[in-house]
């Protein structure tokens, strides 16, 4: 304490990372540079998260969520068995050579522009990892111009990548690139994030898996959604029902190597993605204010903070924030994607901005199960009847003196309006987005009356929920007309 009355104050750089509150809780699982791995973290700030785990595809995505869609979330960092890799530097130029060394804390296309000539500690330079191969330079952003240090060694601040300037002279123009992959995790990790889920008692409402470069193309993103959906399955058997979220590609495939990929894949409790985002970040480094990264952290953003029974593609919830640019845009550029349950981001005629397609489950055909938020709302459901069933175990209730040992009707009406009403309490009477009572249409909870209940000590229930309708296409027909009715005929 001072010793005399005063106020101090602290500044803290890149802001306070102040978040609204989340709708649903995510979990996000992914590399960070410090902190344990597969120990479950809750966080209700960037900054904390920042000061914990470091950098990485994990934290990146991590911050974005909490700033974008709110918090806390749970935060898992991942093993990293998929060592990071660094790509050939490629020269366009006379000048001496650079060579990299370390691993990368996230993926990045690193770009070097030589801005003065000369030898080392005369020439100055500056960089970009933003990840992004404009059309213009401007379009790319870097860090201050630097000189190359007189020993030829630098390290790139947050990115764990160190540069090596060969001894020589220098030429104004020169560039140098070359792609960096930060390490990743596999299937194997994951079942490790999934037995300390499993372990935990805590609260979380979907898992959102965050992948990098090495994680390899569709054909391994696919390898890994069908163990992610293992898991959450796996998981639902124990009773806890979740769903999660994945990256269809790595930024290099094409929509229809998606689909070919990902034919066979059924996850109905999987959200999988394609394409890539450049967009602003909140926890920047010199030379990586505008990374390229995935749009299933827009996904995830988006689903934080909405409601259970909101569409992610709602237009109304607005557009999606922090977004520069897409680089596969559904509207302009119509796929086979969203046919086979690939979600997508999209523009829209007359609106700013950048929207989701549809969100998708990567469901069979036929499934119920189409949206997100069908899956969600089940989810809810499902683990509201299960928590109040619990409570009946071991209860005597009465049955009907007429042999066929069936439960009393009053006894069956009392376990129905219990478990009505939980329900209805968590379904029907919360606001939903447009401010109207109910994510649901209507909902029943019945108890069997037909089954043996005094031999076999079973209560058969069943739980029907009317949904929502979800707008999907609107036909308008407009003309000219000779003579327009009056309101009452109209």
């Amino acid at each position: 304490m001072p010793a005399i009355p005063s106020s101090t104050s602290t500044q803290r750089d890149f802001g306070l990372g102040l978040t609204p509150p989340a709708s649903m809780v995510p979990v996000i699982f992914g590399r960070s540079t410090l902190g344990a791995t597969n120990a479950l973290e809750p966080y209700s700030d960037p900054q904390s998260l920042r000061d914990a785990r470091g950098e990485g595809p994990g934290v990146a995505t991590a911050v974005y969520v909490l700033e974008k869609g709110g918090g806390p979330i749970i935060f898992i960092g991942a093993d990293a068995t998929v060592a990071a890799s660094n790509g050939t530097v490629t020269k366009v130029g006379s000048g001496p050579d650079i060579t990299l060394s370390g691993d990368a804390a996230v993926d990045a296309r690193l770009r070097i522009v030589i801005v003065t000539g000369g030898a080392l500690g005369t020439s100055r330079f500056k960089y970009c990892c933003d990840g992004y191969a404009g059309v213009t330079d401007s379009e790319r952003t870097y860090s201050e111009v630097l000189a190359t240090p007189a020993g030829g060694s630098f390290a790139i601040p947050g990115l764990g990548i160190t540069l090596t300037f060969t001894a020589g002279t220098y030429v104004v123009g020169d560039t140098y690139e070359a792609d960096v992959e930060c390490a990743a995790w596999n299937s194997s990790d994951l079942a490790e994030a999934f037995a300390a889920l499993a372990a935990s008692n805590a609260s979380w409402r979907f898992f959102v898996g965050v992948l990098s470069k090495a994680n390899g193309g569709a054909s391994g993103h696919a390898t890994i959604a069908a163990a992610l959906q293992s898991q959450l399955a796996t998981l639902a058997v124990g009773g806890r029902h979740r769903r999660g979220m994945l990256a269809a590609d790595a930024g290099e495939d094409t929509a229809a190597a998606v689909v070919t990929a990902f034919a066979s894949t059924t996850a109905a409790r999987c959200l999988l993605s394609y394409g890539m985002v450049r967009r602003a970040t909140s926890k920047p480094f010199p030379g990586y204010a505008f990374p390229v990264t995935h749009g299933i952290d827009v996904f995830a953003a988006r689903a934080a903070g909405s409601l259970p029974s909101t569409d992610l593609k709602r237009v109304k919830s607005g557009s999606l924030d922090g977004l520069v640019k897409l680089f596969h845009d559904e509207h302009l550029t119509a796929s086979q994607l969203d046919d086979n349950k690939i979600s997508t981001l999209r523009t829209l005629p007359h609106r700013a901005g950048f929207y989701i397609t549809q969100a998708r489950l990567k469901s069979p055909s036929g499934s119920d199960f189409k949206l997100w938020p069908l899956g969600i709302l089940i989810d809810i459901a499902t683990e509201i009847v299960d928590a109040a069933m619990l409570e009946y175990i071991g209860a005597d209730l009465r049955v009907k003196d007429d042999g066929s040992g069936q439960i009393y009707d009053a006894d069956a009406d009392a376990i129905e309006d219990d478990v009505a009403r939980r329900l209805a309490s968590a379904l029907l009477e919360p606001l939903n987005a447009d401010g109207k009572p109910g994510y649901l249409s209507d909902l029943r909870f019945k108890v069997s009356r037909t089954n043996n209940f005094l031999s076999t000590g079973v209560i058969i229930t069943e739980t029907g929920l009317l949904p929502r309708g979800y707008v999907d296409y609107i036909t308008n027909t407009l003309g000219y007309v000779a003579e327009l009715p009056s309101a009452a005929a109209a």
